[in-house]
């Protein structure tokens, strides 16, 4: 089980940027389909099962590893 930790997500997510079973388009819709699934809990005011949040973080950094994602924009940079 995931517990969320720095490495888990580090080494999941550097395992799934690697797998080459897995395309970008399989990577991107995958974070698509999640992220609606989240959007739809949060709309009907439903608890966020905290392994969603895992497994989207996961996805997200993986893609920044394949390079298909900007990263966030930080707080304190003041280009914004």
């Amino acid at each position: 089980m995931i517990d969320g930790g720095k490495g888990d997500v580090a080494r999941l997510s550097r395992y799934l940027a690697f797998d080459d079973e897995c395309s970008d388009y399989d990577l991107w819709r995958a974070l698509k389909t999640l992220n609606n699934e989240l959007h739809r809990i949060e709309r009907l005011a439903l608890p966020i099962p905290i392994e969603m949040i895992y497994a989207r973080r996961i996805m997200r950094e993986a893609k920044l590893r394949r390079g298909d994602l900007e990263p966030p924009p930080r707080p304190d940079d003041p280009s914004d």
